[in-house]
């Protein structure tokens, strides 16, 4: 996450009162009324009574107000933070994993939580690959996951933005760090993507 000393320094004593328009938050003021839909996206996500660890409630208030780069550790739940995050900016979200495998889970852990969710990659027919781009467009799925390589297709963009998708999330992205753009150079389209 971010350095939280200059968000907390920013936001001022006010800040800490109760009828406060905004709290704290890792990346900036967050709207107080904002936590309650976060707290309902949560329940929604993982049940009535769960909760977000600290590093998955950093990341959604910080993406709640600017673009936010979350570094969690492996299972720590970052699809839950993708999840809660889109359902809390009240449209659909666009997540991009370089594996296929990560995808099928991705999407199991989504689909037993409730949400509209959807693979999209090189594995579907290509009717299938068109039922899931209209549904997104038609505002029928809450997230899609899908790979670099489907983010460089104008197609797919234009059928994703279609939907207007309120969270465009990347994840693995350590994968690009590690091993550079020649693991996948399509990710360096996703400037194009998020636009």
């Amino acid at each position: 996450m971010t350095d939280r000393s200059p968000s907390i320094a920013r936001t001022g004593p006010e800040a800490s009162r109760p009828d406060a328009p905004e709290v704290p938050g890792p990346c900036g003021p967050v709207e107080r009324a904002r936590l309650g839909d976060v707290d309902a996206a949560v329940a929604r996500v993982l049940g009535p009574d769960a909760e977000l660890g600290d590093g998955q409630r950093d990341a959604v208030l910080g993406a709640l107000v600017d673009d936010c780069l979350a570094v969690l550790p492996p299972a720590a739940g970052k699809t839950a933070v993708y999840a809660v995050t889109g359902l809390v900016l009240g449209g659909p979200t666009v997540v991009v994993s370089p594996t296929l495998s990560l995808h099928r889970d991705q999407v199991a852990h989504l689909v037993d939580a409730g949400l509209r969710a959807e693979v999209l990659n090189s594995t579907l027919p290509g009717r299938r690959r068109e039922e899931v781009l209209a549904a997104f467009g038609a505002g029928g799925l809450d997230v899609c996951v899908t790979s670099p390589e489907q983010l460089a297709r104008p197609d797919v963009l234009d059928a994703l933005a279609a939907g207007s998708p309120a969270l465009l999330a990347v994840d693995e992205v350590h994968c690009v760090c590690d091993w550079g753009p020649d693991f996948r150079p399509d990710y360096l389209t996703h400037a194009v993507a998020r636009r």
